[in-house]
């Protein structure tokens, strides 16, 4: 068994397998401190994270910055080359080929 951890950032969401089944993109967010009746508002928490875990190697994951706010479930596009995350009453776009 492998493990990647990532310091800083407490809250997971669903793993997804990039096509081809080479790297897996994990998003993550810090976790906010708040009272249980003061939610904060997405544009008032930390930016999100995408890792792009590589499968078969120790080298380390890409990681693409979010906007502010809570990243949620992720899909990749059929060709493989978008990520497609939702925050916040949107959707933001990554594009996840190889060197870019």
């Amino acid at each position: 068994v492998r493990s990647r951890r990532f310091p800083g950032q407490t809250t997971f969401q669903r793993p997804v397998f990039l096509p081809g089944g080479e790297a897996v993109a994990v998003v993550t967010s810090p976790q906010v401190d708040a009272h249980p009746d003061d939610e904060p508002l997405p544009e008032d928490r930390p930016q999100f994270r995408v890792h792009l875990v590589p499968v078969g190697s120790d080298a380390e994951p890409t990681e693409l910055v979010g906007p502010r706010g809570f990243g949620s479930a992720a899909a990749v596009s059929p060709d493989g080359a978008t990520l497609a995350v939702g925050s916040a009453g949107a959707v933001h776009l990554f594009d996840v080929r190889p060197g870019r």
